[in-house]
């Protein structure tokens, strides 16, 4: 599942906006112009380097939606300053169910949160078929958990008794602690 095109449209609003605020009050990446609908003049390491920051410093999303420099609307503002309830990691994209993918967190006692697409299903963005493994930051829209527009997908291939292991993990975690889907 993905968001629709009217909720993808909104997203990169708020998300440009943001960005153009951080790029205009931070030096953290060197772009002299304001950036465009679809990010023309930024590169995938410019975009990590700009989520990250503002990831870090989460009151930087406090501080723009205060200012409010793009002039947007409350309900833009209300989901650029509920982008302050993120989680960062890396994940194990388990499954592609049909309301959202199931991605573990990759650690000890991992939670399992449902995760919808913003222009292309999860499973069309990974480097290798599920299982897959990635890194990014799980980000609040509306009533549903969405990834921040990027992720690092790594090349590894998870053999037989692993894909196993990781579904094993996954149908225990699942009945324990059930699959978040709203941060």
């Amino acid at each position: 599942m993905r968001l629709s095109d009217a909720d993808n449209e909104m997203f990169l609003q708020t998300q440009q906006a943001l960005f153009n605020y951080v790029i205009k009050t931070t030096n953290v990446v060197k772009v002299r112009q304001p950036l465009d609908y679809r990010y023309s003049h930024l590169d995938v390491a410019e975009f990590w380097k700009l989520t990250s920051h503002i990831f870090a410093y989460p009151e930087i999303i406090d501080a723009f939606a205060r200012e409010n420099p793009a002039q947007l609307d409350q309900e833009h503002l209300d989901l650029a300053s509920s982008w302050t309830r993120f989680v960062h990691g890396r994940f194990c994209v388990i499954k592609d169910l049909q309301k959202y993918a199931v991605f573990m967190e990759m650690k000890d006692s991992p939670k399992l949160y449902g995760v919808v697409g913003l222009f292309k299903e999860i499973r069309d963005m990974t480097a290798t078929p599920l299982p897959a493994m990635v890194e990014t930051y799980l980000i609040p829209f509306r009533d549903k958990i969405v990834h921040c527009g990027f992720f690092q997908s790594f090349s590894i291939s998870f053999g037989p008794g692993l894909r196993k292991s990781l579904l094993t993990d996954y149908n225990r975690y699942k009945r324990c602690w059930g699959i978040i889907t709203r941060l």
